[in-house]
């Protein structure tokens, strides 16, 4: 799976080249860079289920690792967005905008570890134990990623952003 950093990274990556060039300019103030970040931070909420499995582990002394189970499957992400959709017609803009950030995060997270390890995930579960049967890429090819899009992700705010500006 990639890294913390990675899930991170790639997330705010992608969020924020959507909202640099997709999102009209008239909606960036219902739209703030802070926003960004949560997304971005939401992208490691699939894996809250390991401190659980650390600590079961090291109580029970057992090597079971649950890990990857029911948080790592699209029905949690299908909730969060059919609760988005609610709240778009009840006029919430700000908390469907936060919902849909969460929504993106939380099954972009699903999608990199279910093409990293392949066979281990079955996303779709309880409704289908469908699973690739190889992993797209291997832990080697994770090698060094979150540095890479590190740096690629800051260049990029430079030139877009300027972030030297903040400094």
């Amino acid at each position: 799976m990639p890294t913390a950093v990675a899930h991170i990274l790639i997330t705010i990556i992608l969020i924020d080249i959507f909202r640099d060039y997709f999102l009209p300019k008239h909606h960036l103030k219902k739209f703030p860079r802070w926003m960004v970040l949560v997304g971005g931070v939401v992208g490691l909420l699939p894996d809250v289920d390991l401190p659980f499995t650390w600590l079961y582990d090291a109580v029970f002394g057992s090597q079971l690792g649950f890990h990857g189970g029911i948080t790592h499957t699209y029905l949690i992400p299908a909730v969060i967005l059919a609760v988005a959709w609610l709240m778009h017609f009840l006029k919430k803009e700000k908390v469907t905008l936060l919902l849909c950030l969460i929504f993106f995060g939380y099954a972009l997270h699903i999608t990199l570890d279910f093409f990293i390890l392949g066979g281990s995930y079955q996303p779709f579960m309880p409704f289908s134990d469908f699973t690739l049967p190889q992993t797209l890429f291997t832990q080697d090819h994770m090698f060094g990623l979150d540095a890479i899009l590190l740096i690629a992700w800051l260049f990029y705010e430079e030139f877009k952003h300027k972030i030297k500006d903040y400094i």
